[in-house]
């Protein structure tokens, strides 16, 4: 699989139909999930992360790395998270507000490109029901090689197992096993044991190898 010269082609967040709306601190308190990382208008795969913000001006994270606890200051539509945290939860967001997302772009030396989208949760989610929306046939249709983006059309299927294959139109190009690791949301090959890091672009999945500088897009096969 990680031998094709696959490649991703940047497709930016649609709105169409849903107004920006101002927020208010009770409005923003809730359960958020992390549902899309862009760095400089580039998608990038991200840790799963949740934050919950509370009315009381406290909120709390919790990552793969581990958990944080912190204080925010919200002067509507810039929210100032306050903790111990080296990245994104100890500084300054402008927030846009659309009832069951929220996106944070940040206004920081360091973060001035980087934009968070968050959906609104009731429960951080079982590790089971990630693996569900992983296994099952995939249409492999583009890749991105070190930036450079090329068009392919291949299936990429795998079974609760860890079973996996990869097929085009003149048949088997790979098979193996892989382990699924839900924690860390990574693919990892047993044959020569590379992992590729397991994130969803809306209902599209991509696989992560930054050492190799290798992207795929795919979309779920009926």
């Amino acid at each position: 699989m990680k031998r094709l010269p696959l490649s991703l082609l940047w497709i930016p967040i649609f709105l169409g139909g849903m107004a920006c709306q101002q927020v208010t601190r009770n409005e923003l308190s809730g359960l958020w999930e992390l549902e899309h990382l862009e760095v400089d208008a580039v998608p990038r795969s991200a840790n799963p992360t949740f934050i919950e913000i509370n009315a009381n001006n406290s909120f709390a994270v919790s990552r793969v790395s581990g958990d944080q606890v912190g204080m925010y200051h919200f002067d509507a539509p810039v929210i100032k998270f306050r903790s111990e945290d080296r990245s994104w939860f100890n500084t300054r967001w402008k927030i846009k507000y659309f009832r069951e997302f929220i996106i944070l772009r940040g206004l920081e030396d360091g973060y001035r490109g980087t934009q968070l989208r968050f959906k609104r949760i009731e429960v951080i989610p079982d590790f089971a029901e990630f693996e569900e929306r992983v296994v099952g046939k995939w249409h492999l249709y583009k890749i991105r090689k070190n930036g450079d983006v090329e068009k392919v059309s291949a299936s990429f299927q795998l079974d609760r197992e860890g079973n996996y294959s990869m097929e085009d139109q003149n048949g088997l190009l790979e098979r193996g096993r892989v382990v699924i690791n839900t924690r860390h949301r990574k693919l990892i090959f047993e044959h020569d044991q590379t992992q590729w890091e397991i994130w969803f672009y809306g209902d599209e999945l991509r696989l992560t190898n930054e050492l190799m500088g290798l992207q795929y897009s795919l979309r779920r096969m009926l």
